[in-house]
């Protein structure tokens, strides 16, 4: 796949903060915008158990491999709400038994450079409950791979691995480290035309 983006779509991957990545158990809590990153994580975070919405689950071969990979599909129905997040979090526990990293975005959906979304609380959640380090990821993916866009663009595609939050933190402080932390690197990778 590498192959392919660098020789066919000229796109190419730098990796920057890898020292910051290599505990087995923990959680990347990621900015999401483009398809490349849910691809590319799988190679480059050693097989991770990825946080996906449940409905990524029924798309026939993709689904079938989603739920081979071990992924997490978790329903966006608010009536489901905490027998959802009980599953969520076993299937995390279970995640990080196997030596599974977990990768979750915490805003929940693709995003555009530049955009911030809400940053939800299944996070904090999962980072309560594991116990665990989450290390922030910010990303410039959306430039070279736009969201609804079928035209990709050559360049340098960064994945940026900031300093571990360690465990511990109260949940409100979690959620504004993580925010402040990943929002600040990601706008810093902003392509300037």
């Amino acid at each position: 796949m590498f192959w392919l983006m660098h020789h066919v779509l000229g796109l190419r991957i730098q990796l920057k903060g890898e020292e910051n990545h290599r505990p087995a158990r923990v959680i990347f809590a990621s900015k999401h915008q483009s398809a490349l990153e849910t691809m590319a994580f799988t190679y480059l975070l050693n097989d991770p158990a990825i946080v996906l919405k449940k409905e990524l689950m029924w798309i026939p071969f993709f689904g079938w491999y989603f739920k081979r990979l071990g992924m997490i599909p978790i329903s966006r129905d608010k009536t489901n709400g905490s027998k959802g997040l009980k599953l969520m979090l076993k299937a995390c526990r279970a995640a990080i038994d196997n030596q599974q990293p977990i990768v979750i975005f915490p805003e929940g959906t693709r995003m555009a450079p530049g955009e911030a979304g809400t940053y939800h609380s299944g996070v904090a959640s999962i980072y309560k409950n594991l116990g665990i380090p989450v290390v922030p990821l910010a990303l410039n993916s959306g430039y070279f791979w736009p969201r609804q866009s079928f035209l990709k663009k050559p360049g340098m595609v960064t994945f940026e691995f900031l300093e571990a939050i360690p465990p511990g933190l109260p949940r409100h402080e979690f959620m504004s480290v993580l925010e402040s932390r990943l929002e600040a690197a990601s706008n810093s990778l902003a392509i300037r035309d």
